[in-house]
């Protein structure tokens, strides 16, 4: 769990998202009780939000703390705070007004938006289609400049997984995240993954990876790729 402070009051972020550890567990039970899970913080959400509309403005200056409108507005920012999508949105949109907006620092957001991202790569079928949250997550993350040694070697391990696989929406994000965190190590796991089966999006992300300036786009991709058939 994290903190927010706003003016005059606070948002816990996070709160009892144990479950979020299970998205990815490799047994299958566990995992459908974690999507349970998911689903049911997400249906509480837009219920409580929903409740919250249907009071109109419930922020006027001067409200009793028993007032219903307040009281729906209460429950609101609790379920906020047990749902993934809104833990992230939320998280990432205040991660930089510094330590007395965001006193807890960015570890925990960025581990529950890496737990999102590897249950994209490992269980696409059961993952919760969030491509613009996929595409501003892994923006986020090559922007970092706090990331530790393991959150590091978890992006890299996501990088390796999307090489090895068909193109997925929006995998393309992961080039500025190889790119950020380049290393020796890196490069040499997408090779191997490069003298695989099927090597083109490793290769075409190593030449990438030699040409830091060259921007990402479907036209470089045509082009080498033209340039390898040529060749």
């Amino acid at each position: 769990m994290f903190w927010l402070n706003g003016e005059g009051s606070s948002m816990a972020l996070g709160r009892d998202m144990e479950w979020v550890d299970d998205l990815v567990s490799p047994d299958p039970v566990v995992r459908a009780e974690a999507v349970l899970r998911f689903k049911q913080a997400q249906a509480a959400f837009h219920a409580a939000q929903q409740a919250v509309w249907d009071f109109g403005d419930t922020k006027p200056r001067k409200r009793p703390k028993k007032d219903p409108a307040v009281q729906a507005r209460s429950e609101l920012s609790d379920a906020c705070g047990r749902e993934l999508m809104e833990t992230l949105w939320q998280g990432w949109s205040w991660v930089d007004l510094g330590p007395e907006r965001f006193p807890s620092g960015s570890a925990e957001l960025i581990h529950y938006s890496l737990r999102y991202l590897e249950w994209e790569a490992h269980f696409p079928a059961e993952w919760h289609k969030g491509w613009t949250t996929k595409q501003s997550l892994l923006k986020y993350l090559a922007r970092r400049e706090d990331l530790t040694e393991q959150a590091r070697a978890r992006l890299a391990d996501l990088v390796v997984t999307v090489v090895s696989r068909r193109q997925h929406c929006k995998d393309e994000g992961y080039i500025a995240v190889a790119r950020a965190i380049d290393d020796e190590s890196l490069r040499q796991r997408v090779a191997e993954v490069a003298e695989g089966p099927e090597p083109a999006r490793a290769r075409f992300l190593i030449h990438l990876l030699d040409h830091p300036g060259l921007p990402a786009t479907t036209w470089t991709w045509q082009r080498w790729e033209a340039e390898q058939l040529g060749g």
